[in-house]
């Protein structure tokens, strides 16, 4: 997240109405948003400047798939 999202989702970016800084705020994101949807995406991805990796994706979906662990 750090390397890819926080570029906009900080506070004072593009993003800040929805920051993803702290686990809290991604959990929730990807639990009860649409953050994971929207990384899966082919049509309207995030980060907006393309598809993250098959590698970083899949780490992504065993996170979700593992209840969201805090590592």
């Amino acid at each position: 997240m750090e390397s890819h999202c926080t570029n906009c989702h900080i506070n004072g970016g593009q993003a800040s109405f929805l920051p993803l800084v702290k686990y809290t705020q991604v959990r929730n994101s990807a639990e009860f948003g649409n953050l994971i949807q929207r990384m899966n995406s082919t049509t309207n991805p995030m980060p907006s400047s393309g598809r993250l990796s098959a590698a970083i994706l899949a780490l992504i979906d065993k996170w979700e798939a593992d209840g969201f662990l805090e590592n």
